[in-house]
């Protein structure tokens, strides 16, 4: 493996995390009937479509992490 694949692997998993805890965070807010949660301590409005968003990329980099792992585990051999 060179270290510029292990480095695009180690990113990506990052991301895998990054937009994992996002979405699980989000997750847990309680929206109003509009999809909107307004956080009074730092004066901003989370929507609920973000959630989706969130859940979308982390789907995306895990899938990429996954296949990067696998064929990185081939070549290896």
């Amino acid at each position: 493996m060179t270290k510029i694949n292990k480095f695009i692997l180690g990113i990506s998993t990052t991301l895998t995390l990054l937009f994992s805890w996002l979405y699980f965070r989000r997750s847990t807010l309680p929206y109003n009937n509009e999809g909107r949660f307004f956080d009074e301590v730092e004066a901003i409005v989370y929507h609920q479509q973000d959630q989706e968003l969130f859940a979308i990329l982390a789907l995306g980099f895990l899938v990429a992490t996954i296949t990067l792992a696998i064929i990185m585990a081939k070549k290896s051999k």
